[in-house]
């Protein structure tokens, strides 16, 4: 719903926290954008521990501020508060290949048959489209 009423590409929907929502001014504050970090730990014992994690990582440009449309806004603030009642950093608990994985089999059980339609990013190319292009 996000990513195509507010344009939001996935890895911005997977960063979002709860901060980043002002249900005042029902906007989404778009600042930062979720992804993998490569990490190293050193063990007591002298030996070395590679591995991913999925960070919130901000922009260098200027954040985009969004208006959250009206018929997405009640179940948007149950999911924030749902993230915050279990205590998540981020509001949805999915990674990205979730996601795709998720898409992929929406758009297979509707029937879609193109491979290229079934990818997240076109729902943001949509939003684009139905906003003039911006």
């Amino acid at each position: 719903e996000l990513m195509y009423h507010c344009g939001l590409r996935v890895n911005e929907v997977l960063a979002l926290s709860a901060d980043d929502i002002d249900f005042n001014s029902n906007t989404i504050l778009v600042d930062k954008s979720l992804s993998k970090v490569s990490k190293r730990i050193y063990l007591d014992d002298g030996s070395k521990l590679d591995y991913i994690s999925f960070e919130p990582i901000p922009y260098k440009t200027v954040p985009r501020i969004i208006t959250i449309p009206k018929d997405i806004l009640p179940i948007l603030k149950i999911t924030v508060e749902v993230s915050l009642l279990v205590a998540r950093p981020r509001i949805f608990a999915r990674f990205e290949n979730g996601i795709y994985r998720f898409f992929r089999e929406c758009a297979t059980n509707c029937g879609i048959p193109n491979s290229k339609s079934k990818n997240p990013h076109i729902l943001r190319r949509t939003y684009r489209f139905r906003n003039g292009g911006r």
